[in-house]
């Protein structure tokens, strides 16, 4: 990922999903999606949902003859950790919200949006230059005043809590890219061109999909149609590169049935972890979007389980937090217009935090696919009512990628490792780096269900995703996560998009003859019908994009000298050092601790940010096996720590202090243990700064 990615949590702050952390920073925010900082506590009591019951308080004390100030905010997630200056409460009684008084101010933003017993949300601001204070903010009541119930401020309202979208650079290496594009369509089975169909009656297909990107994006106005590049938007400008990849094979020159809109839902602030925002902004958006007449929606955003679910792994609570529940109500409306919701499972972080409830440990507003949508008004909702299509990513290979939440994999996945995105619009480079993550994931799907609409214009989410999953690829593993309508819902089995054999399947039957009864209705003029190719599961290969001549040659040139920057120690499967190999790091161990599932040390914080492919240009010279060589260009400015290469069952610990110190001098060679048996591939990870583990495959070289 090589151009500074985003994401969502509770304030938002990714889940492109890039490619998709929330950890408390010093200014009680969160630097990015959904991760707490390990001193943080990660339980979470519920609040009342009906006027009998209170919530949980610090109790007041007497010292010394006077009453202390009572603190009568809740201990609970969302309280103890999300900025207070924004709440947000659903009423209980009647339809109008109480006003405040003082420095609080009502906000409107959530009008018109309902949960199921249709019931709306109120919100309220405070100046962020102010300390939060209750005073001003009003109770609820039921509409007796004598004999009725009285909710105080903190029994109906919560803090509407912070998201985040991951970051990468721009300096994507041009000669990779074309080979990582290539990889990604061959694993999607792409189309090279959309085909067209001309029905006897009817309009001609495919038609236009208007397509809003909800992430760290500038505001596109009326007339634009293409995805927006801006400062810290890179994510969803890659999201949306992604995307006019696969429904614009041609340019506009060709079939392309898209107009692209973006909103920006992280406009609370931006730094090194991500652009920041609100959930409630979100929810928003949502409604905004379909207002504007979205057809489809991408969410590569998300936050956590704790900032979502009331309750601490109690599977008898099944409420959620204010500002998420506003998400689900912005999902419904969107389901009851028919517009397709496809949003990012979500990236995974370490450490004690983790909460998975019922086995699923999905990010929001993905982790909504196992709720059903109620009421559209006077209509019932369907048997199915889906309220978003998730996407989780895929490496290569078809394995989950290496930043894959546990517990986290839906039913439908896409390529979401070491992602580049063509740019032929002319800002920036032509190459974007997205990095590894379940945004990319999001883009694909989105993608496909945007084609989808365009050749089958009424078809519902519900169809849509059946379509999807039968002709996509199956993966021998069943999902983790998926749209329940029992308490113990048997997930379907994950299955890899195919862009052609779904396209194809709409289209085909249009162009055959066809018996409407008494009615002989003739075959639709189409063209040329696309001929398919599936990947077959675990087919896949890294992208061999490295110009090895080059980059061997560049190597010869370089000041470095390999004897000097040797391997600092190879480890075996305990971790313990392999004897006889020396150390030159001054003050570290010989080999990391694998406590990570990179092989690395665990970060001091993680956040679910697309993971960075570490190598600008990485491959393994064996043309001579028993002295092989990493010749590797890293990513200029990265701040790297505890290196690792993974050979076929061994790992070799490379010098953090050796590679840091030789940073300026690309690329490089490093000498490695004797090869037995030549792999095709090997994997290096390594920790970025402190809060962000990379992972990269890198190609080995036998010779022409």
């Amino acid at each position: 990922m090589n151009h500074k990615i985003l994401w969502v949590a509770p304030l938002m702050a990714l889940v492109g999903c890039t490619g998709d952390q929330v950890g408390a920073r010093e200014d009680g925010l969160f630097a990015s999606i959904g991760v707490a900082s390990p001193s943080a506590s990660a339980s979470s009591a519920s609040s009342p949902s009906t006027p009998s019951s209170s919530a949980t308080t610090t109790t007041s004390t007497v010292t010394t003859g006077v009453l202390a100030p009572r603190d009568p905010r809740p201990n609970t997630t969302v309280w103890r950790q999300c900025d207070a200056h924004r709440l947000v409460g659903s009423l209980r009684y009647g339809t109008r919200c109480p006003a405040p008084s003082g420095n609080w101010r009502a906000d409107g933003r959530f009008a018109g949006l309902v949960n199921e017993s249709g019931a709306g949300y109120c919100g309220y601001t405070l100046p962020a230059h102010l300390p939060f204070t209750f005073s001003g903010l009003p109770v609820h009541r039921s509409q007796d005043d004598v004999n009725g119930w009285v909710l105080r401020p903190e029994q109906w309202l919560e803090p509407d809590c912070p998201t985040v979208v991951p970051l990468s650079d721009d300096d994507a290496i041009a000669s990779w890219g074309p080979a990582h594009v290539e990889a990604q369509r061959r694993q999607l089975d792409h189309l090279v061109s959309l085909p067209t169909v001309r029905p006897f009656f009817g309009q001609s297909l495919p038609q236009t999909t208007d397509v809003w990107i909800l992430d760290a994006s500038r505001n596109s106005s009326a007339a634009d149609i293409e995805p927006l590049r801006g400062v810290h938007s890179d994510h969803g400008f890659a999201v949306g590169l992604l995307m006019r990849d696969l429904l614009c094979p041609e340019g506009r020159e060709g079939v392309c049935p898209v107009r692209f809109k973006s909103r920006n839902v992280l406009g609370r602030g931006y730094d090194g972890g991500g652009a920041h925002g609100y959930i409630g902004d979100l929810a928003v958006a949502i409604r905004h979007a379909v207002d504007q007449n979205a057809q489809v929606i991408v969410l590569a955003v998300g936050f956590h389980e704790q900032f979502a679910r009331q309750g601490d792994h109690n599977f008898d609570v099944n409420r959620f937090h204010e500002a998420a529940d506003t998400i689900r109500a912005a999902l419904n409306y969107a389901r009851c217009r028919n517009v397709a919701v496809v949003a990012a499972a979500g990236n995974t972080e370490a450490g004690p935090l983790a909460s998975v409830v019922d086995g699923r440990n999905p990010m929001y507003p993905a982790g909504f696919s196992d709720e059903r949508g109620w009421s559209c008004g006077s209509t019932s909702p369907p048997a199915n009512a889906r309220l978003v299509l998730t996407a989780s990513a895929l490496d290569p290979w078809d394995a989950p990628a290496p930043n894959a939440r546990a517990n986290g994999e839906a039913e439908l996945a896409a390529p979401g490792f070491a992602v580049v995105a063509p740019n032929p619009l002319g800002a920036g480079p032509s190459f974007v780096s997205g990095g590894t993550g379940s945004s990319f994931a999001a883009a694909h799907l989105a993608a496909l269900v945007a084609l989808v609409k365009a050749y089958q214009p009424g078809a519902t989410p519900e169809a849509i995703h059946a379509r999807i999953a039968q002709h996509g690829v199956r993966l021998g593993r069943d999902a983790s996560f998926c749209h329940q309508t029992g308490r113990w819902p048997s997930c379907a089995e994950v299955r890899r998009i195919d862009v052609c054999r779904t396209v194809r399947s709409i289209v085909e039957p249009l162009c055959r003859p066809r018996s409407g009864g008494l009615l002989f209705i003739p075959p639709a003029e189409c063209s040329a019908l696309p001929v398919c190719d599936p990947l077959a599961a675990g087919a896949g290969a890294p992208a061999q994009g490295v110009d090895f001549a080059r980059l061997a040659q560049a190597t010869t040139e370089s000041a470095a000298d390999p004897s000097q920057i040797g391997v600092l120690g190879q480890c075996g499967a305990s971790g313990a050092a392999v004897a006889g190999w020396p150390s030159s790091e001054p003050g570290s161990s010989l080999c990391p601790a694998l406590e990570h599932e990179n092989g690395i040390r665990t970060p001091n914080r993680v956040g679910s940010l697309p993971g960075v492919d570490p190598c600008g240009a990485c491959v393994i010279d064996a043309r001579d096996p028993a002295r092989p060589e990493l010749v590797v260009s890293l990513q200029p400015g990265l701040s790297i720590g505890s290196p690792v290469l993974d050979i076929g069952t061994s790992s070799v610990a490379l010098g953090s202090f050796a590679l840091q110190s030789q940073s300026s001098v690309t690329p490089l060679r490093i000498a490695l243990p004797p090869m037995q048996v030549v792999p095709t591939h090997a994997k290096l990870s390594m920790m970025v700064g402190e809060s962000q583990s990379a992972t990269g495959y890198v190609p080995v070289y036998v010779g022409p």
